[in-house]
């Protein structure tokens, strides 16, 4: 799977996660990490399922919104299926 971080100081960051599970936040055990004051040590984990990708917010107290859709925790999100997808580009080969 290919993760797009957006932020309006850096430059986008492209990343190619290769595993069918990847965590995002600032622990060095995360696939993705990002260092800053609003993300927790585990974040965010994604689970690749088929052509099917999950969200779930992992993060003690953080937490996270998918545009604008703020997420519950611990609660697993069909990416695709359950949260609006505007500004999502989908692709299937997840090879």
């Amino acid at each position: 799977m290919i993760i797009e971080i957006n932020s309006k100081k850096d430059e986008n960051k492209k990343i190619i996660v290769k595993d069918k599970v990847c965590h995002i936040g600032t622990d060095s055990s995360c696939q993705v990490q990002i260092k800053h004051s609003t993300i927790s040590a585990k974040h965010i984990k994604i689970e690749q399922d088929g052509s099917k990708l999950f969200v779930t917010d992992i993060s003690d107290s953080s937490g996270v919104m998918i545009n604008n859709i703020k997420l519950e925790p611990r609660q697993k999100n069909n990416l695709f299926g359950t949260l609006p997808t505007r500004n999502w580009t989908r692709n299937t080969d997840f090879s």
